[in-house]
C-alpha cells in the first residue's frame, strides 16, 4: 500500500472505535503527520514498526502520540530497524505523549523519546522492566496519575534527564527511591497524594528548584534533607494548613535558603484540558484565545484575555 502517494499531505489521524483493528498499516510514511491518536481499539494487541514502519525512516515530523483506552493492547516496541539495519526510535520527535487507561501496555525496548509525557491509569507502563542502554537519551517532563497504584517505579531509573515530575493522586505512603536517579530533575508536583510522606533522601535531588505540593495531608514539615537543596527557590503549599504553618515558623531556620515560600493562589490553565483528554475540537471555537483561572479561597479569577469562559 503506497500511503504516501494518496495521502501526501495528511497531518492528523484518529483511529476511534475500531473493535475489529488488529494492526495498523505503515502509518510512519506519512511524510507530513504530526498527530496520531489511537483510542479504544479492542482488539489491538501489539504496536510494533514491522506495522508502522515499513523498513524506512518513520514518522519525521511526528509531534503527538496519543493511546487511549485500549485495554487489550500489551506491548509497544517503540523502535525498530531502519534502512542501514541500525535500529531507530519509532518517534524521533515527539514532543507531547499520552497514554491513558491502557492498564496491560508494556514497553519494549526502551522508553521512547518525548519533550512530555502523561500516564493516566497505565500502571505496566511505570513498572518498565527492560534493559536499556539509551537512559541518558533528552526527556524532560512527565505527569503520573494513577489510583492505588503500588507497583514498582522502576521506569524512573530510565529518565535520569528528566527535568520535571508531576504525580498525582497517589495512594503510596512514600516516593519511589529510584527517585534518586533522577540527577536532573528541577521541578517537583505533589498533587493530593493522600498517603505520601516525603522521604530523607529528598536532599539527594540536589538540581530542584520548585517543589509544589497540594494536598497531601499525610505531608506535617519538611525532613530536615531540605537543608541540602541549595537550589531550591521555590516552595509552594496550597490545601495543607499545618504543613503550611510548619512552614511558616520554619522561614528563618530551615527553609532560610529559599528565596520564595508561598501558600496562596494557584493558576491552571484550563487550555490543557481539552488537549489531555483528547476530546478534540479548539477552544478557539469557543471563543477563546487564552483562558487562565486564579483560585483564592473560593472565589475565581478569569484573566483578561478570557473572551469566554468555560466555567
Amino acid at each position: 500500500m503506497n500511503i504516501p502517494h494518496y495521502l501526501p499531505n495528511l497531518v492528523s489521524i484518529v483511529f476511534w472505535v475500531l473493535p475489529s483493528c488488529t494492526s495498523l498499516p505503515p502509518l510512519g510514511q506519512l511524510p507530513n503527520l504530526k498527530d496520531l491518536y489511537l483510542g479504544n481499539l479492542e482488539s489491538l494487541t501489539k504496536i510494533s514498526g514491522d506495522d508502522l514502519c515499513a523498513d524506512k525512516r518513520a514518522f519525521p515530523l511526528m509531534s503527538r502520540l496519543t493511546l487511549s483506552g485500549m485495554s487489550s493492547l500489551q506491548e509497544w516496541n517503540t523502535t525498530y530497524c531502519g534502512e542501514d539495519g541500525r535500529e531507530e526510535f519509532m518517534f524521533p520527535l515527539l514532543h507531547d505523549l499520552v497514554i491513558q487507561n491502557c492498564p496491560r501496555l508494556r514497553l519494549k525496548p526502551c522508553p521512547p523519546l518525548f519533550h512530555r509525557w502523561r500516564i493516566f491509569h497505565s500502571d505496566e507502563v511505570l513498572n518498565f522492566r527492560e534493559e536499556c542502554d539509551r537512559s541518558a537519551a533528552p526527556r524532560t517532563s512527565l505527569v503520573v496519575s494513577s489510583l492505588g497504584y503500588r507497583g514498582s517505579w522502576s521506569l524512573l531509573s530510565h529518565l535520569s534527564t528528566l527535568e520535571e515530575l508531576d504525580i498525582k493522586y497517589l495512594t503510596v505512603s512514600s516516593l519511589p527511591e529510584c527517585m534518586r536517579q533522577l540527577v536532573s530533575l528541577r521541578l517537583l508536583v505533589l498533587f493530593y497524594c493522600e498517603n505520601i510522606m516525603l522521604p530523607v533522601w529528598l536532599g539527594d535531588l540536589k538540581s530542584l528548584q520548585s517543589l509544589h505540593i497540594k494536598g497531601c495531608l499525610t505531608i506535617k514539615s519538611m525532613p530536615s534533607s531540605i537543608q541540602q537543596l541549595t537550589k531550591l527557590q521555590l516552595l509552594h503549599i496550597r490545601s495543607n494548613a499545618e504543613l503550611k504553618k510548619w512552614c511558616q515558623s520554619q522561614r528563618k531556620w530551615k527553609l532560610a535558603h529559599i528565596k520564595d515560600i508561598k501558600s496562596g493562589s494557584m493558576v491552571i490553565a484550563l487550555v490543557l484540558y481539552k488537549r489531555d483528554y483528547g476530546c478534540g475540537g479548539t477552544l478557539q471555537r469557543a471563543g477563546i484565545r487564552l483562558c487562565v483561572v486564579t483560585w483564592r479561597g473560593n472565589s475565581v479569577e478569569t484573566g483578561a484575555n478570557c473572551r469566554k469562559t468555560l466555567l
